[in-house]
């Protein structure tokens, strides 16, 4: 198997990993990888809440006050849902 393909199987499975944690502790799920998109949408895969952050740019102050302020005023919404956030917008996807 070559190195990028194992690597790519390997980041699978800890993504997959990483998801199941969080359906077992009934929790949301923050990232930053867009690999958690593919395992709602095109796989179905089963989740409790997962939110995407897209705030790359922003200085570290500004992005723990966006994620707590969504998580803060938005915390009903964002289970059972695909949630993107940027600076600015909110977009929550009810995906079950």
């Amino acid at each position: 198997m070559r190195s990028s393909t194992w690597r790519s199987c390997l980041r699978a499975f800890r993504t997959r990993k990483y998801l199941r944690q969080a359906n077992a502790r009934n929790a949301v799920l923050l990232t930053t990888d867009k690999d958690f998109g593919d395992l709602v949408f095109r796989q179905g895969l089963a989740h409790y809440g997962v939110v995407l952050l897209r705030l790359a740019g922003l200085a570290n102050a500004a992005k723990a006050e966006i994620v707590a302020e969504v998580c803060r005023d938005r915390t009903v919404e964002l289970v059972r849902s695909f949630s993107v956030v940027s600076p600015g917008q909110v977009r929550i996807r009810r995906t079950s």
